[in-house]
């Protein structure tokens, strides 16, 4: 009967002790599975901010992109801009030139002219009223002349 008491108590003691042990076990699997849900939240939370980090640098990636391209628009714009003006400039030089020609032309014309009227009115020995018609002519002649010889050369000068 000692021994069997002995043996209950052992058997008692053993039951503490293991229900130590399953409390204490319980303890640490507790702590061990607030330690995981922590560590899994703290994972989630920085998995959270670096999608918004990379949300916000995409979208200042996409920013930056979109006044590169409406800065190389505009670019792109004054280019034609400036294509357009040097087609117009040299369309006017070229017209210039050309007036320029013909108002040459034209006065080598007029001076050729003047040459003949001069000859004439040298050669003519007729009436005073016909010569001085002439002279009337070859005065007005001489004032034309002047007057595209001035204009040709403002027209040099613009060139």
């Amino acid at each position: 009967i000692a021994h069997r008491r002995r043996l209950d108590e052992e058997a008692a003691a053993l039951r503490e002790e293991n229900a130590k042990l399953a409390a204490s076990h319980a303890a640490i699997c507790g702590d061990h599975a607030e330690e995981q849900r922590l560590r899994r939240r703290a994972e989630l939370e920085g998995e959270e901010k670096l999608r918004r980090s990379q949300k916000q640098r995409a979208d200042e990636v996409e920013r930056i992109q979109a006044e590169a391209r409406a800065k190389l628009q505009q670019a792109k714009d004054d280019a034609a801009k400036l294509q357009d003006q040097l087609a117009k400039a040299s369309d006017e030089r070229r017209r210039m030139y050309e007036q320029h020609n013909a108002l040459s032309d034209q006065a080598a014309k007029l001076r050729k002219a003047n040459d003949e009227h001069r000859e004439r009115l040298s050669a003519l020995t007729g009436s005073a009223a016909a010569k001085a018609d002439a002279e009337a002519k070859l005065s007005a002649l001489g004032t034309y002349a002047a007057s595209l010889e001035t204009a040709n050369a403002e027209a040099a000068a613009k060139l």
